[in-house]
């Protein structure tokens, strides 16, 4: 049974996850929230407005 469904995965732009997350910290420690807004938000987004029309295309 094809049930239509399709998944989709991103590194959200971070390949280099060893760092912790210390890419979305400024030199003072505290979380730079557009680089934490990027990662958490406009890299699933990406993904999503990108999967969409490889999806039709299929």
């Amino acid at each position: 049974m094809v049930e239509g469904a399709v998944s989709a995965s991103t590194d959200t732009g971070h390949a280099n996850t060893a760092n912790g997350g210390s890419f979305a910290m400024n030199p003072d420690g505290i979380i730079n929230t557009v680089l934490w807004k990027d990662f958490a938000q406009r890299g699933i987004h990406e993904m999503a407005v990108k999967t969409k029309p490889l999806t039709q295309a299929y």
